[in-house]
């Protein structure tokens, strides 16, 4: 459990090419990316179930550099291109390029979401510019504390969940992701969240095709590292979780929504989420970026983090002339 590979018996692997080119996200490239990704802690956007939620289709796209993998991602917030990368090999060169690309293609010049660890075994100088990129950087929490919610830290939200319970009575379903009358449950969810928060369609169909598109690799594949959960009051869902467990003792939460009327039922799930994680083996759950959003921001560190995934962005300093064989 948790270290199963997306090249089920149905995947056949499917190599990127290399770059300049960019392809979008088959569900075939599966293996390929996590060939490539292998070895590093699970940043978010590197992580195939999120490219396919999130960067599906034009003009998102991915390709290999110097046996890097490099995606064009379409920002979630600004919807403007920018690119990213993963990987040891070459890794100034690989920058190098990728900025003279995006400088010929009209993309910000300044690459994004660059994982820390591509930094390792690399000498820096000053011919690059290289800036902790906070919006950027993954919330990691602790399974074990989420399982027991202990001690005062965690005290509101030991008090959030019990006020829940006893005001309701939550039943806790794990989710046949791949039923169609589940499916349409998960939306109708969403959009019961989006109208409660008055967001507009225009502000929320980003997510909302992310979650369709989740669920239409979850009912294609037997992608059995997709572990859903839904809530009920009364039989009627009011909220879900939708998580993956991870190699090396992560997991990742991809999406959560609930019925806004029923305080309490975020850290429910949480807690629910996490104990199933903690009882398989994983020990982190990854919770994803803040996108410098204030509420998520604020919501995320309440989570009490154990620690962060981070990350960078790379620029070119002005007048620099970089050797590329390095």
């Amino acid at each position: 459990m948790g270290s199963e590979a997306l090249s089920s018996q149905t995947v056949r692997a499917k190599l990127l090419p290399r770059f300049p080119d960019f392809v979008p996200v088959e569900i075939d490239h599966g293996p390929h990316v996590e060939s490539l990704i292998s070895g590093f802690a699970p940043y978010s956007d590197f992580n195939f179930v999120s490219i396919w939620s999130w960067n599906r289709g034009e003009p998102g796209g991915l390709a290999t550099l110097n046996d890097n993998l490099v995606i064009r991602w379409k920002d979630i917030v600004t919807h403007e291109l920018f690119l990213t990368f993963i990987g040891r090999n070459r890794v100034l060169q690989t920058a190098e390029t990728l900025i003279d690309y995006a400088i010929a293609s009209g993309i910000d010049p300044t690459l994004q979401a660059v994982p820390e660890e591509v930094f390792e075994s690399v000498q820096l100088d000053d011919r690059l510019i290289v800036e902790y990129d906070s919006i950027n950087s993954d919330y990691l929490l602790s399974t074990s504390e989420w399982s027991t919610l202990p001690g005062h830290k965690f005290k509101n939200k030991r008090n959030a969940i019990h006020r829940l319970e006893r005001e309701h009575a939550p039943e806790v379903r794990e989710l046949d992701l791949t039923d169609a009358a589940t499916q349409s449950e998960i939306l109708r969810v969403f959009r019961t969240w989006a109208g409660q928060r008055q967001r507009s369609l225009e502000t929320t169909i980003g997510e909302y095709t992310a979650i369709e598109n989740l669920l239409y690799l979850t009912s294609r594949e037997p992608c059995n590292r997709m572990y859903g959960i839904g809530v009920f009051d009364a039989g009627r869902m009011i909220g879900f979780n939708l998580a993956e467990s991870l190699p090396d003792g992560y997991a990742i939460g991809h999406f959560a929504k609930a019925d806004y009327n029923y305080d309490g039922v975020y850290p429910f799930m949480l807690r629910q989420v996490c104990q199933y994680f903690h009882d398989n083996g994983m020990e982190f759950l990854n919770i994803e970026v803040d996108l410098g959003d204030p509420g998520l921001i604020i919501s995320k560190r309440l989570s009490h983090p154990a620690g962060r995934l981070n990350r960078y962005t790379i620029s070119r300093r002005e007048n620099s002339d970089l050797d590329r064989s390095v």
